[in-house]
C-alpha cells in the first residue's frame, strides 16, 4: 500500500528559508525562458517562493501544493505583488491536470514525502503532464544522507527506505530515500540532461545529501 503525503502546517513553519528561492531555480528561470518556455507548474509550492520568482518573470505560473494553508498564504502574497497565477490544491500523485499540459515543471523538496511506490507513481504523473521536448528539475533524498543512515528515536521507519518524521512541524510526514541507481531508473523514461548528488545543509544546520535532477520529457 502507498504511504499518502501529509499536508504540511504552513501556519507553524514560516522560518524565512521556505520564502527565499533556492540558489539552483535563478538558472532555470533563465535558462527555460531562453528555451522559450512559458507555461510554468510549481508541484509542492508551499508558500510559493519558487511560484513568485517565475511569474516576476513573466511565466504562466500554476502553482501546486496539498497544504492549503499555504495555498492561502501564497495567495495573499501574489495579491500583494500583483502577480496572476493558477492556484490548485491536490496529490502531486494524482495530478488533476490534461496530458502535455505545461512546458517546464519544478518540484523541490516535495516528491519524496511518500514510499518508493509512490514515488513512481509521482514520476508518472510528472511525465504524462509535461509535454514531449519540456524540461523538469526537481530533487530526491539520498541513502547517503544522515538522516537516513543514523536515524535516531525522532524517526519512525515505515519500511527499508521510507521514515515518518514525529517532530517539530513534520510530524507524520514520510520521507522517501533512495540511492543513485534508484534515482536513475525512475527517470530511465526521460532523457538525462544533468544527474547530481548534493551535500548540503539546512537552516538548522544539519547536513543532507540529495540528488538533483535536470531532464527533458521524450
Amino acid at each position: 500500500m502507498t504511504v499518502l503525503p501529509q499536508e504540511w502546517d504552513w501556519v507553524k513553519s514560516r522560518d524565512p528559508v521556505w520564502e527565499t528561492p533556492a540558489q539552483e531555480c535563478y538558472y532555470y528561470v533563465w535558462r527555460w525562458k531562453e528555451l522559450g518556455l512559458r507555461r510554468f507548474v510549481d508541484l509542492g509550492c508551499g508558500l510559493g517562493r519558487h511560484a513568485l520568482q517565475f511569474a516576476q518573470e513573466g511565466y504562466e505560473v500554476t502553482a501546486f501544493d496539498l497544504s492549503q494553508s499555504g495555498l492561502d498564504a501564497l495567495a495573499a502574497t501574489a495579491a500583494d505583488r500583483e502577480l496572476t497565477m493558477e492556484l490548485v490544491r491536490g496529490d502531486v500523485q494524482a495530478l488533476p491536470f490534461a496530458d502535455n499540459t505545461f512546458d517546464c515543471l519544478l518540484s523541490y523538496h516535495c516528491i519524496y514525502h511518500t514510499d518508493l511506490k509512490g514515488l513512481e507513481q509521482a514520476v508518472r504523473e510528472i511525465a504524462r503532464v509535461t509535454r514531449p521536448g519540456g524540461e523538469v528539475f526537481l530533487t530526491l533524498n539520498s541513502t547517503l544522507s544522515p538522516n537516513y543512515t543514523k536515524a535516531g528515536p525522532e524517526y519512525r521507519r515505515l519500511d527499508v527506505r521510507t521514515l515518518q518524521y514525529v517532530k517539530d512541524g513534520e510530524v507524520g510526514t514520510p520521507h522517501c530515500y533512495v540511492n543513485a541507481h534508484e534515482a536513475a531508473e525512475l527517470f530511465s523514461g526521460f532523457e538525462m540532461l544533468q544527474f547530481r548528488h548534493v551535500e548540503d545543509y539546512s537552516f538548522l544546520g544539519k547536513k543532507g545529501c540529495h540528488f538533483h535532477i535536470h531532464a527533458r520529457v521524450l
